[in-house]
This record gives structure tokens, sequence and C-alpha cells, in this order.
């Protein structure tokens, strides 16, 4: 739990998670799946070595105490592809990349494949993405995984939105393993940061979240 919490906190102190300034939707962050009131720039982690390495360090302990299986990493591309390198080095098992856009027209056989790598049919593949919330992108990964004879029943995210996106990979028999929750990052920029939360903002935040 110390780890956990020494680490939202660096998110938090680093400016990476942040909270709209008023309850106008029309200025809430753009995400995929609607306006929301939270936000979490995943693509910056890449830009401070020491976070990154805490965080791959955090979903190495929580891929072995959840006793996740597999036998390949994958990123989800191109927000999962940072963290599936580092993840993979730090267990020292094989990665793949997954081409966003398929399969290339042009080049050799070991570069126009739609996924890079070296995998046979029945391997069990871990998916690794930033950030989730309806999950559709990364069902559409999955299914492009599974259609080359790979088999795909988790995924390790940065963090769950909390729109859907749990429920929706269920359905598809892929549980969602999750570093950070909205909830935790939310009770840590609220400690950390009062002042910067307009009333307004807080009590919705503090009602959607079970705040008091």
């Amino acid at each position: 739990m110390k780890k956990e919490k020494s680490l939202i906190e660096d998110v938090v102190d680093m400016g990476l998670f942040c909270v709209v300034s008023s309850m106008d939707r029309q200025t809430w962050f753009p995400l995929k799946s609607g306006p929301g009131p939270l936000f979490f720039d995943t693509s910056k982690i890449i830009a401070y070595p020491d976070l990154m390495e805490k965080i791959t360090q955090f979903a190495t302990e929580k891929i072995k105490e959840e006793k996740i299986s597999f036998d390949l990493i994958v990123g989800a591309p191109y927000g999962g592809m940072p963290l599936s390198y580092f993840i993979a080095s730090a267990l020292h098992a094989p990665c793949l990349t997954l081409r966003k856009d398929g399969s290339k027209k042009t080049g050799t056989m070991a570069t126009f494949a739609e996924i890079l790598g070296i995998y046979k049919k029945g391997d069990k593949v871990l998916i690794i993405e930033d950030a989730i919330s309806s999950a559709n992108t990364v069902i559409e990964f999955a299914r492009r995984l599974r259609k080359a004879g790979l088999v795909v029943t988790d995924v390790l995210a940065i963090v769950d939105v909390g729109r859907g996106g749990a429920e929706n990979l269920k359905v598809q028999n892929i549980h969602l393993n999750t570093i950070f929750t909205w909830k935790n990052l939310y009770k840590c920029y609220k400690a950390r940061k009062p002042g910067m939360l307009d009333l307004e903002v807080k009590k919705y935040l503090d009602d959607m979240f079970g705040e008091k």
C-alpha cells in the first residue's frame, strides 16, 4: 500500500493527473468515450525515467501477485507500447509488436507482418494498455491476436477510466487488471492540491466516488 500511495503521489505532484476547473462540460477533457472531468496524461510518463521505473516495478509485482500467466507481452499501440517493453525487459519475457493499422504493403517477410516478433499458435499473450475507457480498441486488438491463433485472457492497464471497459472485456472472456484507479488518483489530488479544486467540481466528484 505504501508503494502504491507513493506512486500515486508522484503522478499527482508531477501534474500528470488533472481535474477540470469548472462544471462547464464544454471545458472538460475530450476523452475517446466523451468529455470527462478527469485526465491522466499517460503519454508523458516516458518523460520521467524514475517514474517509469517505479511503475514498471509496481506492474511486475502486480503481475506476480495476481499470478497472471502469459507466454508473451504485447503493448496496445500506441499508448501501451512503452510500458510493455519495460515490463517485458524487467521480467525477461519475450515481447511482440502489433501494428495499429495492420500489415504493411511493402518490406521483407520479417517486417510487413501485422504482428512482429516470434510466436506460435496457442501462446498466451498479456496485453498492456495505458488507459481503458470503453475498451473497444483493446477488444479489437485482442480479436486480431486471437485470429492469429494467440490466446488472450488478461489486460494490464495503467488506469481504468471507469466507463464500462472492465464489463466489456469480461464479455470477451478477458480480465482487466489495473495499476491505478480514478478514485485513488482523485483522492490523492484532493489531499495534495485542495486549493486547486472548484467547489462544484469537488461536490460532483465526491458524489461520483462516494467521498465525504
